[in-house]
């Protein structure tokens, strides 16, 4: 029994780790990006960012909203390592008497544009780090990495030389962390006896399924080309993949979204992405974080509510949050979290609402808040009004009941985090 209260979803990865070319990306104006990067590498000139931000209107105007989660994110990104990032966390779940345990994903940074070359600290050293805070007598009881992986690192094996050299007793990482937006599928091939490893000892997948946050940031001809089947699946009989070739030959077909990263990337997360997986691999256990994201549950929840989001092509509507719960009813250990979206009480609300439904129980008789995990997104919130850990917990604390906490923090990470290697 998990007697520690638990964050499912944290990041501590900082702005060197992210591409340099980052912003150079995203604002089209290059001299203007050079200068908002330099702003932004050091730690004494944050209040320039305002004059940034208000320069991208004229420059860059459509661009703003990404930039200001990218700044959001290097306020705390450009501290000067992983440990100056966690250890404030660490420090403010400190006051749970029972003990805490804070899940780590580390993250491949590495492939966000495959035409463009970059300084940053490469997934290899980022994860070192990581480790190095595993070992820490400081921190080896409260932090629970999880590994980042990718389709496209080559050069070595991705199991025998990745997986299986982190994921282990000694180095102390309890997991996988994916993040597909970035512009890979998860059906694809090259991972596949990464899956067959994951479900035959029970190894937890994390996995963003939200249609905002990062995304591939390079053309679309640099990955997807003409819009052909990319990559080889490793179940090129599952019931959906008819489905999945239709999406990505719709966008391909649509060279009106081309230019349009944060839309056409969706290809690469949407949730029918893992059906290939869990059909072939049925004990597979994965966590669909941010349960599709706060945009569709109130979509869902809300259907006359005008959506925050930008207008997606017929295609591309299905509602995320839909597709999620129907995996968790369908698939055994199939979970979600509430991270990120936890930061809108409305969307919150509704979730505990759908969740007490009498229909919101999978295949063998469990209800799904018992698959369901508190965590927050640390620090990637913070641009949300109420954003920061108190803020996040008391909207956690305040909406769901004391048994649903029992749940979400305690009782559910316990059995999802679980597995041959750390039983």
């Amino acid at each position: 029994m998990n007697t520690s209260f638990t964050n499912i979803h944290t990041h501590i990865f900082t702005v060197n780790h992210a591409p340099d070319y980052f912003l150079k990306t995203v604002i089209s104006n290059t001299t203007l990006a050079e200068w908002v990067n330099k702003l932004l590498q050091k730690k004494g000139t944050r209040w320039a960012m305002k004059g940034a931000l208000k320069a991208l209107t004229i420059f860059s105007p459509g661009k703003l909203e990404l930039v200001k989660r990218y700044i959001e994110f290097i306020e705390t990104g450009t501290s000067v390592s992983q440990e100056d990032i966690f250890k404030p966390l660490n420090k403010y779940y400190a006051r749970f008497e029972g003990g805490h345990k804070i899940i780590v994903l580390t993250q491949v940074l590495d492939f966000l544009d495959l035409e463009q070359t970059s300084t940053h600290i490469r997934v290899q050293t980022q994860v070192e780090e990581v480790c190095n805070l595993k070992r820490n007598a400081l921190y080896r009881d409260n932090i629970y990495p999880f590994l980042g992986i990718d389709s496209r690192q080559t050069g070595f094996s991705l199991l025998e030389q990745w997986a299986k050299k982190y994921i282990n007793t000694e180095a102390g990482f309890y997991g996988l962390k994916i993040y597909p937006a970035a512009g890979f599928f998860p059906f694809d091939k090259r991972l596949d006896e990464v899956w067959k490893w994951a479900a035959g000892n029970g190894i937890p997948v994390m996995t963003h399924c939200t249609r905002s946050g990062s995304f591939y940031l390079g053309r679309f001809d640099s990955i997807l080309g003409s819009g052909n089947f990319p990559v080889e699946s490793l179940n090129e009989n599952a019931t959906v993949m008819p489905s999945i070739r239709q999406r990505i030959q719709n966008v391909g077909n649509d060279t009106a979204l081309h230019k349009k990263n944060r839309i056409w990337c969706n290809v690469f997360g949407h949730p029918e992405n893992y059906i290939p997986i869990l059909e072939k691999y049925p004990d597979f256990k994965l966590c669909l974080a941010h349960l599709g994201g706060s945009t569709e549950v109130r979509r869902s929840a809300f259907p006359t509510e005008k959506s925050e989001g930008p207008a997606y092509p017929d295609y591309l509507n299905d509602n995320w949050y839909e597709h999620v719960i129907a995996l968790m009813k369908k698939y055994k250990n199939v979970y979600s979290d509430i991270s990120y979206t936890l930061s809108d009480r409305k969307a919150l609300q509704a979730i505990i609402d759908r969740f007490k439904q009498p229909d919101m129980v999978d295949g063998w008789g469990t209800p799904l808040i018992k698959k369901l995990m508190y965590g927050t997104d640390y620090y990637l919130t913070q641009e949300e009004e109420d954003g920061d850990e108190p803020g996040l917990q008391k909207n956690f604390l305040e909406l769901f009941a004391p048994d649903q906490v029992k749940a979400l923090a305690y009782d559910n990470p316990g059995t999802f985090l679980t597995s041959l290697i750390h039983p």
